[in-house]
């Protein structure tokens, strides 16, 4: 990050990498340092190679925080790529990333063209500038982590978003107009030129059955074993799973993905469906509740920050129509870019269970059984489950710790 006040000259810069690059061994402790393209046991060595052993390309990407005059950007412009230090020693690129300036008490820290900060920057220090496609160049305060502008290309990149939508319906014809609707849908669905639904899938379907309710699982969806004998199965246990059971679902446990439930049932069949006499002609009319997944991608990061106030701001139940009612939307699952792969955090209150964690490497520590975050997009719509309904055990009890640096 470039501070502007007087100070090293460019001369000073050179002479600083040069010096930095003769000591190879000392590198490893300077922040920002990468080397490519070398085998981990030669970075770990602590002699210079042999005459007869194979040598190696080195590449560095060095983070410099320079005090200097305006005029060190036109020096840096007329410089001519690669310059070479020595024999084997050359600086192919060098890049000013970010600005700052004092403004009257404080100070403003830009980017160079082609860097931007992070939404999280803009939020922390007041964007100066306007706020577009989740990164702004410019805030107001000098970062205490020693954080610099970034690659803009890097910051703009797709985001994965689960919704749970729960629906409350008087009209059972509704939820057929809804299953047509879903399957004459031609997926992603835009929203707006930055949003885009990728996949929307009904789960459960919970209905008045006598004095209490019957939910029962859309196709691919089941309940897992413990909670068929908790709340008692209106069809037969197979596979560890059922498709029916005679309660309403507390604390919005709902329908799973069959392929993810790996729970053990002490016994094979349940009791047999319910044969309660439906209600009298003169009862309330029947409300049925939907429990409805929509993933949402998009490639700019404020409108997840928007959607999660504009989902804050709601007062539930919000009416569709006469006959449909939302009861309640939650943000359970965020998937964003991170280096060659994905990480995917938890909202507030859902977690990934044990095993989700040490599958796919959890990237913070594991605790209660759980984590908040794994290195992977998760398969087969795979989402974070609410904290209190995760049942699985680890096989491990000593925590992963991974140091992260976000990139959204």
């Amino acid at each position: 990050m470039a501070t502007w006040s007087q100070g090293l000259s460019f001369c000073s810069l050179l002479l600083l990498l040069y010096l930095m690059l003769e000591s190879r061994e000392s590198f490893q402790a300077f922040a920002g340092l990468k080397s490519e393209g070398i085998p981990p046991q030669e970075i770990l060595r602590q002699k210079r190679a042999a005459q007869d052993e194979p040598t190696y390309n080195w590449t560095y990407v060095i983070d410099i925080e320079v005090n200097g005059s305006s005029g060190l950007i036109a020096a840096l412009n007329n410089i001519s790529l690669p310059v070479q230090l020595n024999s084997i020693t050359q600086i192919s690129e060098i890049q000013v990333t970010t600005a700052c300036t004092p403004v009257g008490a404080g100070v403003q820290c830009r980017c160079q063209e082609g860097f931007a900060w992070p939404i999280e920057s803009c939020l922390a220090y007041a964007a100066c500038d306007v706020i577009a496609k989740g990164v702004c160049t410019c805030i107001n305060g000098l970062p205490t982590d020693g954080q610099s502008c970034q690659p803009i290309d890097s910051l703009q990149a797709a985001v994965v978003v689960e919704v749970v939508v729960e629906l409350d319906l008087i009209d059972l014809a509704t939820l057929e107009i809804l299953r047509a609707r879903l399957e004459n849908s031609s997926f992603p669905l835009a929203l707006s030129p930055a949003v885009q639904i990728t996949d929307i899938n009904i789960t459960t379907v919970c209905s008045p059955f006598g004095a209490g309710f019957q939910c029962t699982c859309e196709d691919q969806y089941r309940w897992p074993c413990d909670k068929c004998l908790l709340h008692g199965s209106c069809d037969n246990i197979t596979d560890e799973t059922c498709g029916c059971i005679n309660a309403l679902p507390p604390d919005e446990e709902y329908c799973q993905l069959s392929q993810l439930i790996n729970t053990t049932c002490p016994i094979t069949t349940s009791a047999p469906p319910s044969t309660t006499s439906p209600p009298p002609s003169t009862s309330p009319p029947v409300v049925y509740e939907y429990l409805t997944t929509i993933e949402l991608q998009t490639t700019n990061v404020t409108v997840i920050e928007e959607l999660r106030s504009i989902l804050d701001n709601i007062s539930y139940p919000f009416p569709i129509d006469s006959n449909i009612l939302i009861s309640e939307v939650n943000i359970t699952t965020v998937c964003s870019p991170f280096g060659a792969g994905f990480q995917c955090t938890c909202e507030d209150q859902y977690r990934w269970p044990c095993d989700k964690c040490l599958l796919h490497g959890s990237c913070e520590n594991i605790t209660d059984e759980t984590c908040g975050c794994i290195n992977a997009l998760p398969p087969d719509e795979e989402y974070c489950q609410l904290s209190q309904l995760s049942t699985f055990s680890c096989l491990v009890t000593d925590d992963i710790k991974l140091w992260i640096q976000p990139r959204i």
